[in-house]
């Protein structure tokens, strides 16, 4: 029998797979190795991004995954030269 932490240990693992999946599958995004923690839904995304519309896409594509409650976007905007 599963026991309700390793439940939820298994839900959070496919919610971040399933976000890091997205990004990796987004032109723009694919690239810049974006680490996506998620903890009871709530899904954390840290790295960096060329532009804020990269940013608000990534925060986006996140927030659109089933079982995702909240996003906390801590992807830093750092314009490539």
């Amino acid at each position: 029998q599963v026991s309700a932490d390793e439940a939820r240990k298994a839900r959070d693992s496919a919610i971040a797979a399933q976000v890091s999946s997205l990004l990796a599958r987004d032109a723009e995004l694919a690239s810049l190795g974006i680490a996506v923690d998620s903890l009871d839904g709530h899904v954390m995304l840290r790295g960096s991004t060329p532009n804020t519309a990269a940013r608000k896409r990534a925060g986006e594509l996140a927030r659109s995954v089933i079982g995702v409650l909240e996003v906390d976007n801590a992807l830093n905007v750092q314009p490539r030269p």
